[in-house]
């Protein structure tokens, strides 16, 4: 983690199209509530915190990345499960998490608290780019 000194850096995603995009994710459950915002979670995850290493040495691609910060959220909530996957819409019975991809221009502030600030669910999803919904089977 040395020489990090915004949460929201960026990192190469596609190496033919020299995209870039902004490691913070935002996982909204299908209860309309923010359940992790990896802004806060890198403050206190060196799991998260490590895959700067991982972004250096393969290019992650957004789905990879979604997934691993669904996995790292249900870990901080205790629940264990066992596949995720990711697709651009949700059925309507899975399981899972809405991503957003929230920059460092026009995001809000980092989301501490996991619940029910409507408020917060609103910022992000007015606010922040939807990338897709990360499916889980527990």
């Amino acid at each position: 983690m040395a020489g990090l000194k915004n949460p929201c850096y960026l990192f190469p995603l596609n190496s033919f199209s020299g995209a870039a995009a902004v490691t913070r994710l935002v996982l909204v459950d299908h209860e309309n509530r923010v359940r992790g915002d990896t802004a806060a979670i890198m403050a206190d995850s060196a799991e998260w915190a490590l895959l700067e290493d991982d972004i250096r040495s393969v290019i992650a691609s957004p789905a990879e990345l979604a997934i691993r910060a669904a996995r790292l959220v249900d870990r901080r909530h205790g629940r264990i499960c066992r596949a995720y996957g990711f697709t651009a819409f949700a059925a309507n019975n899975a399981d899972g998490y809405f991503v957003f991809n929230c920059d460092a221009h026009r995001a809000p502030p980092a989301i501490v608290d996991d619940g029910d600030d409507l408020a917060a669910t609103a910022a992000v999803m007015t606010a922040c780019f939807y990338l897709g919904f990360v499916s889980r089977r527990c």
